[in-house]
């Protein structure tokens, strides 16, 4: 009887390059862009733009954590606590920047170079977190 040999090898080739995928994919990250900072279309006094920054964030359900005369912290939960990103909204009179502060369960780390690594989601979420609080300063501003 004749034994063929790829038929034992390419159960296994196959299953470690499954392997080697599946982390790959469950683990991945990229480099982290904070979104840059935003100048908005009026001097608003701090209350506004405390508001501003609150209502905007709540439009895609980001909590905040403290807030002082100069920088909000929010926060946004996915998935039952299992994920989460907190940010300090840094602001002035007429300028606001989402910065990240923390996460859970998101694969930040800064690698040997310096570079900061996050889950790409993130980066989507601080985003359109810049671009519901610029919404927001642009309605107080248009009144």
């Amino acid at each position: 009887m004749k034994h063929n040999g790829l038929k034992c090898v390419t159960p296994f080739i196959l299953a470690l390059a499954l392997a080697l995928v599946s982390g790959s994919a469950l683990a991945r990250s990229t480099r982290m862009v904070e979104p840059q900072p935003v100048t908005t279309q009026c001097d608003m006094s701090s209350a506004d733009m405390i508001d501003s920054i609150v209502s905007g964030g709540s439009v895609r359900g980001w909590r905040p954590v403290s807030k002082t005369p100069e920088i909000v912290e929010l926060r946004y939960i996915k998935g039952a606590n299992k994920h989460s990103l907190t940010v300090n909204v840094a602001f002035t009179k007429n300028t606001f920047a989402v910065i990240y502060k923390d996460s859970t369960n998101l694969n930040y780390k800064v690698k040997k170079n310096g570079v900061r690594v996050i889950h790409p989601r993130p980066i989507g979420w601080m985003s359109n977190l810049s671009f519901d609080i610029e919404s927001k300063t642009f309605a107080h501003c248009a009144k």
